[in-house]
């Protein structure tokens, strides 16, 4: 289910998200640096770059001292106002302070600037943005070791600035003002006239390069996620003697493997079926020329002779206070129910507050559009387990 929520999700936002903003779009899947949005200008390059393999298709490599990709100017204003900057990054043995992105006047002066970086001391992605000396803010990432590529994205709402790295908002930082981006800057990927001592240019390759001219919210940046070198399944439960089939993202890794193999009908691809028949935690490994990486799953597998179908598993408190820990209340072992016949929760007074026969489907402390107060509830769950009906009643407290 989770594979096709995801799926479904980012084909649903892909589309409004397209059509909601995107001012450039570079994917370099055609080895060009055209603009696939149609809006911009298509970018180029100051030297000869290579093709390689990237998070989609093909990435472009920079990488000999001379590399850069430069931008149109007509892009720079977008940086004055609301905006959303997002690109995937694989770094290749980076030295010292790396220069990924910039926005930079020829002088190098800070009159305005917009600078992006990786310092290889520190592990971290950091961006530079202001006017001025005084007038000046930074926002820090680290940098996730155990994987190849980096999604970096950069956006701005009203008078603040938002880093996210690998969908996860690592810094926010409020500014006196908006920063006003020259229009007569350079804005280009590596190179940009401005490094300094223990400045690198960029070895490495630049994917799924897209500028939005508005900020996207938390929901609309999962649609920018192509997941890449990860296992889509989550951890499953499967009865013996079933299979499940595994979808992945896509890798540029040449010789994906699978261990254990027991269970595995082809362990040298990336969607193989899976067929255990004792719980097992599977790797998928993605050895790689310049980056190698891993992904796991579990999947726990159930001998239907072996099961207590009395064995129906409830938390007794859950807390609803949105931290995504234990927010709402369910059946964690609805594999045993064959048809789920009702699940009632009941308030003190008798009132019913929720129901469903849907085994998947949880409370989450609300009746009729309002919160719960804390209190102790009565659930009433009946259901049919290997042909056979069962009821289970117990007590569960709402805790905020």
């Amino acid at each position: 289910m989770r594979v096709l929520y995801i799926l479904l999700l980012s084909f649903l936002i892909q589309n409004l998200v397209a059509q909601s903003g995107l001012q450039a779009s570079y994917s370099f899947d055609a080895c060009d640096l055209s603009d696939q949005s149609g809006l911009s200008p298509d970018a180029i390059s100051a030297e000869a770059l290579d093709c390689q393999c990237g998070v989609v298709g093909s990435g472009i490599q920079l990488g000999n001292g001379l590399d850069s990709i430069i931008f149109d100017q007509s892009l720079i204003p977008l940086f004055s106002e609301d905006f959303t900057l997002s690109f995937y990054i694989k770094l290749i043995n980076p030295l010292d302070r790396v220069d990924i992105f910039s926005i930079m006047s020829d002088e190098c002066m800070v009159d305005s600037s917009l600078v992006i970086r990786y310092n290889n001391i520190s592990n971290q992605f950091s961006v530079e943005i202001g006017e001025r000396l005084e007038n000046v803010i930074e926002l820090y990432a680290e940098r996730d070791p155990d994987v190849c590529w980096h999604h970096i994205v950069f956006s701005k709402s009203e008078e603040t600035y938002f880093l996210y790295y690998n969908e996860v908002l690592a810094e926010e930082r409020a500014a006196v003002k908006s920063f006003l981006m020259d229009p007569m800057h350079n804005m280009m990927i590596s190179n940009s006239g401005c490094l300094g001592i223990i400045d690198n240019p960029l070895t490495g390759v630049i994917d799924e390069f897209k500028v939005y001219n508005r900020f996207l919210t938390s929901l609309e940046l999962q649609a920018l996620n192509e997941y890449p070198d990860l296992i889509l399944n989550q951890d499953t439960t499967i009865f013996l003697g079933d299979a499940l089939q595994i979808v992945s993202g896509e890798s540029c890794s040449a010789s994906p493997s699978w261990t254990p193999v027991d269970g595995v009908d082809n362990p040298s691809v990336l969607d193989p079926i899976l067929m255990p028949t004792e719980t097992t935690t599977y790797t998928l490994n993605l050895p790689g020329s310049t980056c190698s990486t891993q992904d796991m799953i579990n999947v726990n597998v159930i001998d239907l002779d072996e099961l207590d179908c009395t064995d129906l598993l409830l938390p007794n408190a859950f807390t609803p206070n949105g931290d995504n820990l234990n927010d709402v209340f369910g059946i964690s072992n609805e594999f045993i129910i064959d048809e789920l016949e009702r699940f009632d929760i009941y308030d003190r007074w008798g009132e019913k507050v929720f129901s469903t026969v849907n085994k998947n489907v949880k409370w989450d402390a609300t009746f009729k559009g309002k919160e719960v107060n804390p209190a102790m509830f009565l659930y009433v769950i009946g259901y049919t387990c290997k042909d056979e009906d069962y009821v289970k009643s117990g007590n569960i407290s709402v805790l905020r």
